[in-house]
């Protein structure tokens, strides 16, 4: 059942939004809204993106395995880019490996990609561009907002931004049923829909 995103701060008749097959809350409405009453945004994602900020410019120490392979030992062998780190293996039997900042901002991204940060300067996590996406921040969106979702048809789960519409079916991952509840950007159905697909975003 798809949420109803509705005109808000306006007396009126009193609806409804719906998200995955139950109610999550009860907002005011007015029939005459200036689009002829489509439904407009009101309920704000937990997760959404209002301006653009740059990352950290710093990274902390990489963590190499000693039990792994060692493609590298040491962050000073990471020298083929910027703030290379000896990082240790990304699930599996697999070797230690080189991790580089991709960006500091969006601009140093193509299309529409997001910079995605690391949480602080003193975190080992790369500053990665996104996969794609339809927007980066809220003011690129009709509905007012663009949030991150990991989408399995999204290069395996990579992080995008994309607006939620009109015809989402949920806008929060609490909104979704289960014991890992994600809400997700379907790629083919072009809105936010329930989803087992991937991990939630960060």
């Amino acid at each position: 059942m798809r949420v109803v995103w509705l005109l808000g701060g306006l007396a009126g008749a009193t609806a409804f939004v719906w998200a995955c097959g139950g109610v999550v809350t009860t907002v005011g409405a007015d029939a005459g809204a200036a689009d002829g009453g489509s439904d407009v945004a009101v309920h704000v994602p937990a997760k959404h993106r209002p301006v653009a900020t740059a990352c950290p410019q710093g990274r902390g120490a990489g963590d190499p395995s000693p039990q792994a392979p060692m493609d590298c030992h040491a962050d000073s062998e990471c020298d083929g880019g910027t703030n290379g780190r000896c990082m240790p293996p990304r699930g599996g039997p697999f070797a230690n490996y080189c991790s580089y900042d991709e960006c500091f901002q969006d601009s140093t991204c193509t299309a529409v990609q997001v910079c995605a940060c690391r949480a602080s300067a003193t975190d080992n996590a790369a500053n990665l561009c996104t996969s794609g996406g339809n927007c980066r921040i809220d003011a690129d969106c009709a509905g007012g907002y663009c949030s991150p979702s990991p989408a399995s048809q999204v290069s395996g789960c990579n992080l995008a931004y994309f607006c939620h519409t009109t015809s989402d079916e949920c806008i929060d991952d609490g909104q979704c049923p289960g014991p890992n509840p994600l809400c997700a950007f379907d790629l083919t159905a072009k809105r936010w829909t329930c989803s087992t697909d991937c991990p939630p975003p960060p």
